[in-house]
């Protein structure tokens, strides 16, 4: 079993914004579907795959404004920290807990940008997770093998394998929202960033 960083966009409308306690709450990390055009697909499993490993940090996944780039980390994009994850139907939400630190951040105030687009305009953003992991393909009789590059067994039951996650590191907010497939949270797609759009290479090389 070799693992790969993903990184998944998902579009995050929020269900309240909170100005006081500076708290965005219910915002989609993941939905379980299929990983549009990666051959991939985001399952039950994983969804509580991802929420057990979040969960389990000591303060919650890290949120950045945007992913670090090539030319870049994300020294100076620190937003807060989303924790209190959970399933909800079929998908991974969270709370965004802004920081202090992103309303006095070298890029100025982005917690108050955040909030202010999260309010008047919360199609314009997502979250991106990063994720280690591997496929993993479901077979007729229940069980599951990794998928090794060899292609689709033959008693294989979906249509591409599913995202099983070893590691959860961040959800970042993005500018680029995913595809809108059932109303207001929407499905996974890539970005424009330089390293995602790796990502997306070695995992559809996988497939």
């Amino acid at each position: 079993m070799s693992n790969t960083r993903y990184r998944f966009n998902a579009y995050a409308p929020p269900a309240r914004v909170d100005r006081e306690q500076h708290v965005i709450s219910g915002v989609s990390a993941m939905q379980a579907v299929e990983a549009l055009g990666h051959r991939l697909m985001v399952d039950a499993k994983t969804l509580e795959q991802f929420v057990t490993l979040a969960n389990a940090t000591a303060h919650g996944l890290k949120s950045r404004f945007t992913h670090p780039g090539l030319s870049a980390d994300g020294l100076g994009k620190h937003l807060g920290r989303i924790r209190n994850f959970r399933v909800e139907g079929d998908k991974a939400l969270g709370d965004l807990y802004l920081s202090e630190t992103a309303a006095k951040s070298p890029h100025g105030d982005l917690r108050d940008y955040v909030e202010t687009l999260a309010e008047e305009d919360p199609e314009s953003f997502g979250l991106s997770v990063v994720v280690d992991g591997y496929g993993a393909w479901q077979l007729a009789d229940g069980t599951e093998v990794n998928n090794d590059g060899d292609g689709k067994p033959t008693t294989a039951i979906g249509k591409y394998p599913a995202l099983r996650v070893t590691a959860a590191y961040a959800v970042d907010a993005v500018d680029e929202p995913a595809a809108n497939r059932d109303g207001l949270f929407g499905a996974f797609s890539r970005t424009t960033n330089e390293l995602a759009a790796e990502v997306y290479a070695q995992l559809d090389a996988r497939g």
